[in-house]
């Protein structure tokens, strides 16, 4: 028996799968199995942080426990059934701006949490920028400098907040996915989703610039100073299809 059928045959059919981990579920409950070898307290601090935006009333999957299944760390939850923002918005470009707000108001809606959170968004991107052996040694000095000017913020960021880590059922919107989540800068939780939902579509990762602006205050100018940073935290982690890109981003040729 394979491993994805021993999984399946335990939690379910397979619904999702991303770089670290694949979900599976059955009725109302997924579990997301964890890639081996990756580490336990990354999980619980999944699990914990869930816990939290729970307890905030934000629409998310509700952490239920953490188990160890055949060698491999594993995090049961309550299930979000729904299509991806990202498919939902791709069926119905006509409705492009009014869904783009409805994008930004959930965004805004996390960042208005008060929550005490152990870590900070600005350090982590720093720690990976100064771990990061994919970037020279001069590229990465001039990015810790930049960093290291940036603002802390107390909000609560997401991290990883784009189309693919949000879902629809019948207008209700869920988000999943918070591995990702600190206390931070606003402006660089915009950033992230910025560069992220621009990396498919730079038409439309304009149009959520400029609807993020309007509905926060913001300057486009603070949110685009974040981008350097954002990019060189995953130059050489992600797929590399993406480092020309991301070089340019780093460069402000972007």
């Amino acid at each position: 028996m394979s491993t994805h059928e021993f999984f399946s045959e335990r939690f379910g059919e397979l619904v999702g799968r991303g770089a670290q981990a694949a979900v599976y579920a059955r009725e109302d409950i997924a579990v997301k199995v964890y890639n081996p070898g990756y580490g336990k307290e990354h999980v619980f601090y999944e699990a914990a942080m869930m816990g939290f935006v729970e307890a905030a009333g934000l629409a998310t999957p509700r952490p239920i426990e953490v188990l160890s299944v055949a060698g491999q760390m594993c995090l049961k939850m309550s299930r979000v059934t729904g299509q991806s923002f990202n498919t939902v918005f791709a069926g119905d470009l006509g409705r492009a701006r009014e869904l783009t707000d409805d994008l930004v108001r959930l965004q805004m809606e996390i960042h208005g949490k008060q929550i005490t959170l152990p870590i900070s968004l600005k350090y982590r991107l720093r720690d990976r920028l100064r771990f990061n052996l994919n970037l020279d040694p001069a590229r990465r000095q001039a990015l810790l400098a930049l960093c290291d000017r940036m603002p802390d913020g107390d909000a609560l960021c997401h991290g990883d907040f784009h189309g693919a880590n949000i879902l629809v059922d019948n207008g209700a919107y869920g988000v999943i996915d918070w591995i990702e989540v600190a206390k931070g800068d606003a402006l660089v939780d915009a950033s992230h989703s910025y560069m992220t939902i621009g990396i498919s579509s730079r038409e439309w990762a304009e149009l959520y610039l400029e609807r993020y602006c309007a509905a926060s205050g913001a300057e486009r100018e603070d949110i685009l100073r974040w981008l350097p940073v954002q990019a060189g935290s995953l130059y050489g982690l992600i797929p590399d299809k993406f480092s020309p890109l991301l070089l340019q981003i780093m460069d402000g040729q972007w």
